[in-house]
């Protein structure tokens, strides 16, 4: 399992804490729109938002996304359009 191999103990703290220097780093507290740094996702967007998306419909997902807001919601909001061609239902 990989949380073992990680030594992960919980997945949940640990996806925020990865969520949280995302925002830090990479988007580096919202100055820039996507990892790119320019107007347009780069495979690095394309890589973690579909890490994201494919927990959508869990609470996971919920929580780290739709409860957290800020710029990674911002910025979740702007990849599910590039990605999907479309908004988010809420």
């Amino acid at each position: 399992v990989l949380s073992a191999k990680r030594n992960i103990t919980d997945e949940r703290v640990c996806l925020i804490e990865a969520l949280d220097n995302f925002e830090k780093e990479g988007l580096q507290d919202g100055i820039i729109s996507y990892l790119s740094g320019v107007q347009c996702p780069n495979m690095g967007d394309v890589a973690v938002f579909g890490v994201l998306n494919s927990v959508e419909g869990l609470n996971a997902h919920n929580d780290v996304i739709h409860s957290r807001g800020g710029h990674v919601k911002e910025w979740y909001d702007r990849m599910y359009q590039q990605v999907l061609g479309k908004g988010i239902e809420q």
